[in-house]
């Protein structure tokens, strides 16, 4: 299986080569924890206009979300496909395109099933990142990472993506910031309070 599975959405019909990655839980929606229905799916405030933003720019939109629900048995890959669908059509209302999700129902450890094993697409490795530049031909030196976890982050400088903004309102994560800054090579990162930063920092 290749790393990350993926869900054929709606296509932006010119090839652009960079995209705006964008985490699931905790950016495009509030994370209650293992979200996979409809009725707990609440979008995060400003993330409306951070995504009309860096589609203005000339970014594709592209998902790469962890789900290890799946390995859990909490959900299924249908389940995670169905509210995917669903969260793509209420953001192409706004006028949002999502070009790609891509998402690793694996897990390492916890569960007994195909879905546990050590894969090279759950974050912080870069996998899905890898698979979505081979799909797409995105130039992941020119693209940009939007995520609240320290894998995010980690996932953004194994691919050399251009930056990473990382949303994050806990203080004690300032040291874990400045140490994955030390070591980000090609990779700038940024430590955001709230969605909207990205709009002047993007």
């Amino acid at each position: 299986m290749l790393p990350g599975q993926r869900i054929s959405s709606i296509v932006s019909q010119h090839a652009i080569k960079k995209a705006a990655f964008f985490d699931r839980d905790g950016i495009i929606n509030v994370n209650h924890g293992y979200v996979h229905s409809i009725e707990k799916f609440e979008f995060m405030d400003g993330i409306v206009e951070v995504m009309l933003h860096v589609q203005s720019l000339g970014y594709d939109i592209v998902v790469v979300t962890n789900q290890s629900g799946i390995a859990r048995g909490m959900y299924t890959e249908d389940d995670f496909m169905l509210l995917n669908k669903w969260m793509c059509e209420q953001l192409i209302e706004q006028g949002i395109v999502i070009t790609q999700t891509y998402f690793c129902p694996h897990h390492p450890s916890v569960g007994d099933s195909i879905y546990t094993k050590d894969c090279e697409c759950r974050k912080p490795k870069a996998g899905m990142l890898f698979q979505a530049a081979k799909d797409y031909d995105f130039k992941l030196e020119r693209s940009i990472f939007i995520g609240d976890n320290r894998s995010d982050m980690e996932s953004a400088i194994a691919a050399k993506i251009r930056s990473g903004y990382w949303l994050t309102s806990t203080k004690d994560r300032g040291k874990v910031f400045t140490i994955l800054s030390q070591h980000s090579n090609l990779t700038t990162l940024y430590q955001i309070n709230e969605l909207r930063e990205c709009l002047h920092l993007i």
